[in-house]
C-alpha cells in the first residue's frame, strides 16, 4: 500500500499495463466523466472531482483495503487487459506513482472517491485497489 498525490491534470490519472504504455483515452463523453472512468483495453482513466493534484491511496492485490473516516461517495469497478506482469499506477502525462506485479490476463480495478464534496479545499481523497480479475473483495 502506498499514499501519494498524483497529477490529476485534466481530472484523470490511469491504471495500465506497465510494458506497453497505452495512449490515454481522448474521447471522452458526458457518461464516462460522470462514471468517473473511461476503460480501454490496456488503460483505465480514473476521473477524480479533483483537478491538478489528487490524493490517492493505492492498494495491489495483497493489500487489505485500509479503513477511512470518510465514506465513499462513488465506487468504479473496471478491468483492463495486462500481457505483461506489472500494472502500474500514473499521473498525468506517463508520471510513475505505484507498480505491482500480477498474472499476465485481465486486473480488475476498484476505485472509490471520498470526500469528494471538499475537493476545493483539497481534502477530497481516493482509493485505487488492483485485484486479479474475479477476485472477492
Amino acid at each position: 500500500m502506498k499514499q501519494f498525490v498524483v497529477d490529476s491534470s485534466y481530472h484523470q490519472f490511469y491504471v495500465a499495463d506497465l510494458v506497453l504504455k497505452p495512449d490515454a483515452p481522448v474521447n471522452w463523453t458526458d457518461d464516462d466523466v460522470s462514471k468517473h472512468h473511461l476503460t480501454e483495453k490496456h488503460i483505465a482513466a480514473l476521473s477524480p472531482v479533483a483537478d491538478i493534484a489528487a490524493r490517492v491511496t493505492s492498494c495491489g492485490p495483497d493489500d487489505p483495503i485500509p479503513d477511512f473516516a470518510d465514506s465513499f461517495d462513488f465506487e468504479v469497478c473496471t478491468e483492463i487487459e495486462v500481457p505483461a506482469v506489472e500494472v502500474g499506477v500514473f499521473g498525468w502525462p506517463w508520471g510513475m506513482e505505484d507498480r505491482y506485479r500480477i498474472q499476465p490476463g485481465r486486473c480488475s480495478i476498484l476505485f472509490r472517491g471520498y470526500a469528494t464534496e471538499r475537493a476545493e479545499a483539497e481534502e477530497d481523497h481516493y482509493l485505487v485497489k488492483i485485484l486479479p480479475v474475479n477476485s472477492v473483495l
